[in-house]
């Protein structure tokens, strides 16, 4: 989990970092670990909508 919070952390300094997937209208994915970080950017500033925690399937 601090692996996905450190992320978030850097959020304003680049809002879309390399690796972010577009999803359009300003809304990214970006991947960190299991976990996945979705953003939006509004006013030029990255606004956490939601972080989920992939599992696996066997």
């Amino acid at each position: 989990m601090n692996q996905g919070l450190d992320s978030v952390n850097l959020l304003p300094t680049n809002p879309c970092p390399s690796g972010a997937k577009d999803y359009g209208g300003g809304n990214y994915r970006l991947r960190v670990g299991r976990y996945r970080v979705w953003h939006t950017i509004t006013q030029n500033k990255p606004v956490v909508i939601a972080i989920d925690l992939v599992g696996r399937v066997r």
